[in-house]
């Protein structure tokens, strides 16, 4: 099921780091998990919601709830990301934006 998620997300760092011309790392960071996070909240709720583990009304409330919690833990964790690239480029010096260790 992981994979079903991971896919996009790859995908669509890979587009936003070519847009961007590997800059805004924050944009690619965020904008590809909030779309694999969505994927993957709405695929496990599908799943079971449809095998009766659920009932389909609480299918909502939960994605709700669920997707909200992911994105905030993502915009939580872009700061920590920012820092962990600073660090690796100062202490093994890398330099520029195309020797990102974020890298998908």
């Amino acid at each position: 099921m992981h994979c079903t998620a991971q896919f996009p997300d790859v995908q669509i760092f890979r587009f936003w780091k070519r847009l961007t011309d590997g800059k805004h790392l924050w944009l690619r960071n965020n904008f590809s998990t909030f779309t694999s996070q969505f994927i993957d909240t709405a695929t496990v709720l599908l799943l079971l919601c449809s095998f009766g583990v659920i009932e389909w009304k609480l299918f909502w409330p939960l994605m709700a709830n669920g997707f909200l919690f992911k994105v905030l833990f993502v915009l939580a964790d872009t700061p920590v990301i920012y820092a962990s690239v600073y660090f690796i480029r100062k202490h093994f010096r890398l330099e520029g934006h195309g020797a990102e260790i974020a890298q998908r």
